[in-house]
């Protein structure tokens, strides 16, 4: 009897286990059909998905994916939108338009992003006009009917009209280009497009004009989310890894993709797939270092303020029932099931061992799907090492426990120098080979010593910046390493049968008691990399307090000077210029002042190279230009006299455009060109090429002098005075003040000689005693200036000076002068010790 019974419960057993086996290999074998609607015509901007179903991965998740066109058999635009709330479609792709479909109402829900920017760019057809903000005031965006770019058509004119109401538009008409056009097109289609037209386009970069969109993203219903989040999770991760398969197989998926879909695309009479274009779906889909697949809610809601400051959305905005993130969810749903397997095997016992097993392999599928998904997210696909994510982390965990044992933290901020030129003479394939190359380098470098266990940790920033983050070192030990760093990247690369030689420059930070959040520390290490890579590049820079006050400064400069010319605080002198044969003043430099409320007196050799580097220039030197040209104007009307002003420039400000701006402000003012003087560096002419040269002797054909300033201290090359079309030659300040100097006057008088050799005249600058004024006439100095003759003054009491000028009637001209534009210059009281004429003073 026991032994039946005995049999009789193994047979249970089996035929439990047979059930069980049977109904676990019916639910494998079921296979969901599903329809994705794409937001365009097949092209490798959705290879992803192809790939995903060409190898398997959504027939693995148990799906059927069909792959929808947005164009229909009648060549009818289709809604990617429209079509998945209707119940068309169960996943869609689209970009910020489903911020605007949530703004009036309808239930749509973003999965993931696919093209992390916008690939919509405007573009010109006048590729010799480098647009100014300001020119851009007068841009026509023509209406487009496409209906993928109609939401950063809005945008794009909402932003334009803008900047007209904020000023941009008070500037003089005359000065401004007229009738320039420009559209929105896709940056995958529409250059290429624009080649096979034979029309030369230039992309504007919308990113820089404050219309940051996301692109292509997956997106569903919130119904089927809600009711089929399982569903929604496969998917998704399916999709990731066939673009990650798409992304580093693109040769492969190209010629499948153009054989086999392409052949019935909209686009097949016109091109096929192109390298072009897999490029820019790679720049795209990866931009700049933000992983596959990433849903930042926090994108979004910058995206969602852009477009309702246009006016283009209205309600308020809220990330929780719009941005999904499967990636977490599949976490959750996998510790959910490890700690059901855990209570089944105790409660239910051996019975239920069998289905745990199938729900434990279940579950480390999961585990293996968001650990990969973990690491796309961490770890840089092309070296490997840990991203700027994964390093802010590391970098904010090694704060936190310096703050508590007392260790050191430094920080080595390392960018490759030369990096775009092998990228530009060699290939992107060239430079992601040379940038594998250095991480490997880097990462052998940083091997800890034994007994120091993860002291040091690299990561990849992005582009050619890489991050190396150092624990408990003391001062002796950071040379060595910044040294070895330097040495291991200099030495020579052979890579593709080719040998490239590039450097590093290393900014080093670290924290050594108190308190700093990661940014601050790695805004230290950028600041220290860039003082090096300006000092010559190839070196290392620590540091310190003082490069931290000079970055303060620097910034608070910046800040200021934004708001300098609306605030009116920018000033202009007006310093005399002597005829050595006359005896009279002849004309005047203008020199640039700035007086801040919150700094005080600002010397021009702090705030001009900030304007420089900010792009301040253009709109400061635009400015000087004009206001000089028309005070010139006033005092030839005035006195009847032919006052020469000398204007100096930067080269920042000298570009293509410059002489239309020149010709504008002058005529204008209605200022004779032959009255107006404009010095350059000798760092303009060392940096010049054909378009330099060309655009020069433009300015010389239109009648303006041209005069070369600080002539001896930068570049010195008797080839500029050759090649340039100067006709004034300026003797910088140290040469006179040190005329005492027999080696100082031998080369004073060797370059005046040299100038006059040449057809050039010599202007002397910074003359202060009677000793200097003599030597100077006895060289045959063509003009003078210096304290000796006057300080810079304001316009008003210049004015002072002519009107004196103009009504004397005998005397000695050199002490009258001396004594008006003395007493003139105790009037202003933003007269500096010595007045600066670098760039634009």
């Amino acid at each position: 009897m026991r032994d039946v019974l005995r049999t009789l419960l193994c047979a249970k057993w089996l035929f439990a286990l047979a059930l069980f086996c049977i109904a676990a290999d019916l639910h494998a074998k079921k296979i969901e059909s599903i329809t994705l609607q794409l937001d365009g015509d097949h092209q490798f901007r959705y290879a992803g998905f192809y790939a995903a179903s060409w190898n398997g991965y959504y027939q693995r998740a148990g799906l059927d994916v069909q792959i929808r066109s947005a164009f229909d058999a009648n060549g009818t635009d289709v809604d990617a939108i429209r079509s998945v709330v209707d119940g068309d479609a169960h996943f869609g792709l689209s970009g910020a338009e489903l911020l605007v479909a949530k703004d009036r109402g309808d239930p749509v829900a973003v999965l993931a992003v696919i093209l992390q920017r916008n690939s919509v760019e405007l573009y010109t057809d006048s590729p010799e006009h480098a647009l100014t903000p300001v020119e851009l005031a007068s841009v026509h965006i023509l209406p487009t009917a496409d209906q993928a770019l109609g939401l950063s058509y809005q945008l794009m004119q909402r932003e334009f009209n803008e900047r007209i109401r904020s000023g941009v538009s008070s500037y003089n008409g005359s000065s401004i280009p007229t009738g320039i056009h420009a559209t929105l097109g896709d940056s995958l289609l529409y250059p290429y497009e624009s080649i096979q037209a034979d029309r030369d386009v230039q992309p504007l970069k919308l990113l820089h004009h404050r219309a940051d969109l996301p692109g292509s993203s997956i997106f569903t219903t919130r119904d089927l989310l809600d009711q089929r989040p399982e569903l929604v999770e496969a998917f998704v991760v399916a999709s990731i890894e066939g673009w990650q398969y798409a992304l580093q197989n693109s040769d492969e998926i190209a010629m499948r993709l153009t054989r086999e879909r392409m052949a019935v695309g909209r686009y097949r009479d016109m091109f096929g797939i192109n390298f072009y274009q897999i490029d820019q779906v790679r720049e795209l889909t990866m931009y700049p270092v933000v992983p596959l697949g990433n849903n930042s809610a926090e994108r979004w809601e910058r995206a969602y303020n852009q477009l309702r400051k246009a006016g283009l959305v209205s309600r308020p905005f809220s990330a929780d029932d719009f941005v999904h993130d499967p990636i977490q969810n599949l976490k959750h749903r996998a510790e959910r099931t490890e700690r059901w397997i855990k209570h089944g095997l105790l409660m239910l016992g051996s019975f239920l061992l069998l289905a745990s097993t199938a729900y434990w392999c279940h579950w480390i599928q999961q585990r293996k799907a968001a650990a990969r998904l973990h690491r796309e997210a961490n770890y840089d696909a092309l070296t490997g090492l840990a991203n700027r994510t994964c390093a802010l982390r590391k970098l904010s965990s090694a704060i936190e426990r310096q703050r508590s044992h007392s260790q050191t933290v430094s920080v080595f901020f390392i960018d490759l120098d030369g990096f775009k030129r092998v990228n530009d003479t060699f290939g992107h394939y060239v430079g992601d080979l040379l940038l594998c190359a250095a991480a490997t380098r880097l990462n052998n470098l940083c091997v800890s010593p034994p007994g120091r266990r993860e002291c040091f940790h690299v990561s990849r920033l992005g582009g050619d910046e890489f991050l190396l983050i150092a624990k408990d070192l003391t001062f002796v030990d950071i040379k060595p390493v910044a040294e070895s760093i330097l040495d291991s990247l200099s030495q020579v690369f052979n890579l593709a049968g080719k040998e490239l030689h590039i450097g590093a420059s290393v900014g080093i930070a670290t924290v050594w008691r108190g308190t700093i959040t990661c940014d601050a520390l790695l805004q230290r290490a950028d600041a220290a990399m860039y003082l090096a890579k300006t000092s010559g590049r190839n070196q290392y820079r620590i540091y310190d307090s003082g490069l931290g006050r000079a970055l303060l400064e620097k910034n608070t400069i910046e800040q200021q000077l934004g708001y300098a010319l609306s605030k009116r605080e920018l000033l202009l002198n007006y310093q005399p210029i002597i005829s050595v044969e006359s005896g009279r003043m002849v004309g005047a430099e203008v020199l640039l002042r700035w007086h801040n409320d919150k700094l005080g007196q600002v010397a021009p050799d702090r705030f001009i190279p900030v304007a420089e580097e900010s792009g301040l220039i253009g709109e400061i030197g635009l400015w000087v230009l004009d206001t000089a040209l028309q005070q010139q104007a006033r005092w030839q009307q005035q006195y009847d006299a032919d006052l020469e002003l000398a204007i100096n420039l930067s080269p920042k400000q000298f570009s293509v455009g410059f002489y239309d701006s020149l010709q504008a402000s002058a005529l204008a003012a209605g200022v004779r060109p032959e009255t107006v003087k404009l010095e350059i560096t000798e760092g303009l002419l060392a940096s010049s090429n054909g378009e330099t040269t060309a655009l020069l002797q433009r300015i010389a054909d239109a009648g303006y002098h041209l005069s070369i300033d600080d002539f001896g201290t930068g570049y010195s090359s008797l080839n500029y005075l050759r090649t340039f079309p100067a006709s004034t030659l300026k003797i910088d300040r140290s040469f006179v003040s040190q005329l005492t100097d027999d080696r100082n006057q031998a080369l004073v008088t060797a370059i005046v000689k040299m100038a006059h050799s040449l057809g050039l005249s010599v202007v002397a600058e910074g003359i202060e005693t009677e000793q200097q004024e003599v030597f100077l006439r006895q060289q045959q100095c063509d003009y003078l200036q210096g304290y000796r003759y006057g300080k810079p003054v304001t316009a008003e009491a210049f004015s002072r000076l002519l009107s004196i000028e103009a009504g004397r009637a005998s005397g000695d001209v050199v002490r009258m002068q001396r004594r008006v534009i003395s007493a003139a210059s105790k009037t202003v009281a933003s007269d500096v010790e010595r007045p600066v004429s670098a760039s634009l003073v």
